[in-house]
């Protein structure tokens, strides 16, 4: 035993390293010079920083947290937890109202200490998202330029539904960055966003200027749907993998929405309420598919009408299963 522990500092670093989480917990719990190898950031970038409240930020200043990459927050939660964020995401969780709303001081301080939280995260390089859900009334009291510099700096950003909602002038500042140079490489965008004072040009330039994308907004207008489509087609983006739920995809001319989607290398198209792609969309999707020149490999068109499925050549679907498998769902 002795022998053991006086193993070089290194040895016990990569048996560390292949610990479980909990074990890692309990071996720093043994000796002073466990401690000191198993205090190394490296160790700990698994971790999710819960913040409760501004009594949460001395969190920031322990050392194994300094290469942290999450942080939870959550806006939402009962009446009577005045001085808390609930950072329990509930599982399908909307947009809700922000509870602190209603109680005057109470809720001047959260927000306040919103902007704390974010001069904290920028400080943190590593940091990488921000898990949790919120109303736009707890980012009000975050400086624009601070808000937009620590969310573009994240690999993957939640927008609207269990994310973050942002108003439609937070949202413009951000994609106006966005659209220039951004760190995110997965964008949510899903739910009753605001998207009143932002250009379908603007929006399709900052959308496409990131790998993965799901976009889900219930009420964006055709015109926002059509200039991402005409993004990817008018010339090389960084955009590879897209999923997609909006009412106004049905609407978009077939020739654009195929020629769109062959130029990406994933696509999930799902259904939403009551609307999904038509015959002549997925005929003008797969034909490109195995005639013509596609960057497609996965394809799922899920939850279709029967009726629209049977509108498309039977041998133009085989072709396409036969090249990336079965590609649609029935609804």
């Amino acid at each position: 035993m002795a022998q053991f522990h006086n193993l070089p500092n290194e040895i016990f670093f990569f048996i560390f390293k292949q610990l479980s989480p909990q074990d890692l917990k309990s071996a720093v719990l043994v000796s002073k010079s466990w401690r000191e190898v198993g205090e190394d950031p490296h160790l700990w970038t698994w971790t999710v920083v819960r913040v409760d409240s501004r009594l949460d930020f001395e969190k920031f200043n322990i050392q194994r947290l300094q290469l942290l990459r999450e942080v939870k927050v959550h806006c939402t939660g009962p009446p009577s937890q005045l001085y808390y964020w609930n950072l329990i995401i509930l599982a399908g969780n909307q947009n809700q109202k922000c509870n602190w709303k209603d109680f005057g001081i109470f809720q001047q301080l959260m927000h306040s200490e919103m902007h704390e939280l974010f001069k904290l995260v920028h400080e943190i390089p590593t940091v990488r998202r921000i898990s949790g859900s919120s109303c736009e009334n707890c980012f009000s009291a975050v400086e624009p330029d601070l808000l937009v510099s620590v969310l573009n700096s994240f690999e993957e950003l939640h927008i609207g539904s269990s994310g973050m909602d942002l108003t439609s002038k937070q949202m413009k500042l951000l994609f106006t960055a966005m659209s220039v140079e951004t760190n995110v490489e997965s964008l949510y965008v899903c739910g009753n966003c605001d998207l009143s004072e932002i250009s379908p040009v603007l929006l399709a330039s900052a959308i496409s200027n990131v790998k993965n994308v799901t976009f889900g907004v219930f009420n964006v207008r055709l015109q926002h749907v059509q200039a991402l489509f005409s993004a990817i087609i008018a010339e090389d983006k960084l955009l590879t993998k897209l999923k997609v739920s909006t009412c106004s995809t049905v609407k978009v001319d077939p020739v654009i929405l195929g020629r769109a989607l062959n130029r990406l290398e994933e696509v999930t198209i799902y259904r939403n309420d009551a609307e999904t792609i038509r015959s002549d969309q997925i005929s003008a999707i797969i034909s490109i598919l195995v005639e013509g020149e596609t960057k497609l490999k996965v394809l799922r068109l899920l939850e279709l009408r029967a009726a629209d499925i049977e509108e498309v050549d039977q041998d133009l679907i085989r072709r396409a299963r036969e090249k990336v498998g079965e590609f649609y769902t029935i609804f």
